[in-house]
């Protein structure tokens, strides 16, 4: 179902991606793993030429969403998460995102798998337009 796995690599300024055709699960799961907020910050899980899901940060902290062809940002929603930001790096820049938009690892695989198979948001979430 999904046609390409890319995955950065950052070096101080540069960066680059690692980009696989046909990706197995085996792949993903490794890209996702390796994500450290430093030389590893995304991965994205390519659908077709209008649908992904980006999953970036590291250290225990993901912000995973999904963008659709009607271009629509869906993001998993916990409302019993704390109300506070915290500050992740995504594709190598620092960004701020609400705790209740952010997944431990567990949850960024959960997640990532289902889309993996599916091309579908898991119903494990409740997914938001953001």
């Amino acid at each position: 179902m999904i046609v390409e796995l890319s995955a950065d690599f950052r070096f101080g300024d540069y960066g680059t991606f690692l980009r696989i055709k046909d990706p197995q699960w085996e792949h993903v799961e490794a890209a996702i793993r390796l994500l450290d907020q430093s030389a590893h910050t995304e991965t994205t899980l390519t659908l077709n030429d209008e649908e992904y899901m980006s999953i970036s940060g590291g250290s225990g902290r993901y912000f995973v969403f999904i963008w659709t062809k009607d271009e629509v940002s869906l993001q998993p929603y916990d409302e019993s998460a704390p109300d506070e930001q915290e500050g992740i790096v995504s594709g190598g820049q620092g960004i701020w995102s609400g705790t209740r938009f952010l997944l431990d690892l567990d949850g960024a695989l959960t997640a990532a798998k289902h889309y993996f198979d599916t091309g579908w948001p898991s119903r494990e979430f409740i997914w938001v337009e953001t």
